[in-house]
């Protein structure tokens, strides 16, 4: 994941002195330069992390413009978005602190993307959402728990999912927005036993809320 000096190295500014140059060649420097640092830092990213950063390419405030289109006195800026990187970070941050005693609750764990699962291997580098959902049947129970204390339940939970996301969102939070929540989809688990579901209204509910990691692409 990102360390603070890590994130300083992706902020860059770079001016262009094109005071003896005409409009045309103005432009020129201008577009070769912003193509310049922008593979440099495609190759020194993807060096870094093993993934290119997505990015955005605004041109004299109009975005997706080609770089031969900025003006003599205009400007380029690309916005990055890491998302991928942190995304398969944070999944292996999870597996790394899930119990492993029987592995049943590490290959439980998915990640989603636009409701369809993906591998962490096949995280796409333009992605801008994904949930990270430990989908175990006893997730949920295991996360928040609850237990007798004199009359009183307490919840004596390990909070597995939610401190992994706490320590991503440490980590990375410049870069991303991460959350902890719940997530509701079908339950393959509850579907073969129906005796103990809870209802709603008499009717079966057929979802269960499964902890999860919220992250969402933050750019400029």
């Amino acid at each position: 994941m990102f360390s603070e000096e890590a994130l300083q190295g992706f902020i860059t500014s770079l001016t262009v002195d094109v005071s003896k140059m005409n409009a045309v060649a103005a432009s020129a420097a201008i577009a070769d330069l912003a193509a310049r640092e922008r593979d440099r830092v495609l190759a020194q990213q993807g060096a870094r992390s093993g993934m290119a950063p997505n990015y955005r390419q605004i041109v004299d405030n109009i975005e997706g413009a080609a770089l031969e289109s900025v003006k003599p006195d205009g400007y380029v800026m690309f916005a990055w978005t890491y998302l991928a990187e942190v995304v398969r970070d944070t999944y292996h941050a999870l597996v790394l602190a899930a119990p492993k005693l029987s592995g049943t609750y590490v290959n439980s764990i998915i990640i989603t993307v636009d409701d369809v699962e993906v591998a962490v291997d096949d995280i796409d580098e333009g992605v801008t959402k994904a949930v990270i959902v430990a989908t175990a049947p006893y997730s949920r129970k295991l996360e928040v728990g609850w237990k007798a204390h004199g009359r009183v339940l307490v919840q004596a939970g390990h909070h597995y999912v939610e401190e992994t996301a706490i320590v991503a969102r440490r980590l990375s939070g410049a870069v991303a927005d991460i959350q902890f929540g719940y997530q509701d989809i079908a339950d393959p688990w509850i579907l073969k036993d129906r005796r103990g579901h809870r209802r709603v209204r008499g009717a079966i509910v057929d979802y269960v809320r499964y902890p999860a990691i919220f992250i969402s692409a933050r750019t400029a």
